[in-house]
Formats: C-alpha cells, structure tokens, sequence
C-alpha cells in the first residue's frame, strides 16, 4: 500500500488500493478469513497443463492478430526509413564527388592557368582578366554547376518518392 502513494501517475493505482484494503480485511479477520480458506479448492492448485484455459486463448488470438498488423505497419515505416536513409546516403555521397570533381577541375586548370602564364602563353589582357577575374568566374561556375546539380537531384527525388506512394 505504501509503494502505491509513491507513483501518482499509475492509472490502476486506485485498483490497486480497493483490492490491497479488501485482501486485508478479508485476511485480517480469522472469521472472514476462515470463510475465505473454505473457497480455495487446493486440488485445482496445480496447473492443468493438456489444456490452456479458453480465456487465454481467445486473448492469445485477439493479441496475435493486433500484433500482426502492429508488426507490419512498423516494418512498413522501416522500410520506409531505410529507403530515405539510403537515398540521403546516396545523394551525400554524389554531392561530395560532385564537390571533389568541381574543385579538381578549378585547380587544374588554375595550374594550367599558371604554367601558360609562367610560359608567357597568355596575353596581357588574358592574364590581366584571370588576375582579377579568375577567382569569382570559377565561384560562379561553380555555384551554377552546384545549383543544376542540386536541381537534377531533386527531380530524382521527387519522382522516387512519387512512383514509392503511388
């Protein structure tokens, strides 16, 4: 009964006060309790074990038929999840090579840029505009690579997530 006060949010709290005050009052009586002895049969204390009680049965079925279908709408959202998690996996890893790729191919040809120039290759206006200019038009071409990607990308998404919910 003490143990009962100390969780206030148990919803058979109460339940559990009425049947603990009736078992003690039952059993705290010798004539109560007398009575009570002579409604125990001691022959049926052992389990029958060839056969499961009805109730048990029919709540085994109820609860296996519950669990089924709790069962398969948790593997579905799994399922689910993991299709998600492996099209994020898969789009970070082509983000990442698309990255490696953009700046190789900048820093080739940034040295390309540099041996033509130490070879006197460029012309002075040439050279002049990749000093000023070179840095922001291989952001920019970047960028742009990087916004047509991301577009590309999203179509496939989009049209994987359509054809996973029709």
């Amino acid at each position: 009964m003490e143990k009962l006060d100390l969780d206030p949010w148990n919803p058979s709290r109460e339940l559990d006060r009425e049947e603990g005050t009736r078992a003690y009052l039952t059993l705290s009586s010798p004539e109560s309790r007398e009575e009570y002895d002579k409604t125990l049969n001691y022959e049926f204390l052992l389990l029958d074990t060839t056969k499961i009680p009805e109730e048990f049965e029919s709540f085994y079925n109820v609860q296996k038929l519950s669990e089924g279908e709790e069962t398969r709408e948790f593997y579905s959202r799994f399922l689910e999840f993991k299709k998600d998690l492996e099209n994020t996996l898969k789009n970070l890893r082509i983000t990442v090579l698309f990255f490696l790729s953009a700046f190789s191919l900048l820093t080739i040809f940034a040295l390309l840029m540099a041996l033509a120039q130490k070879n006197g290759f460029l012309s002075s206006g040439v050279e002049l505009f990749y000093r000023k200019w070179g840095m922001l038009c291989s952001t920019g071409i970047l960028f742009s690579g990087y916004t047509i990607f991301r577009k590309i990308l999203n179509s496939k998404k989009n049209k994987v997530g359509q054809n996973r919910n029709h």
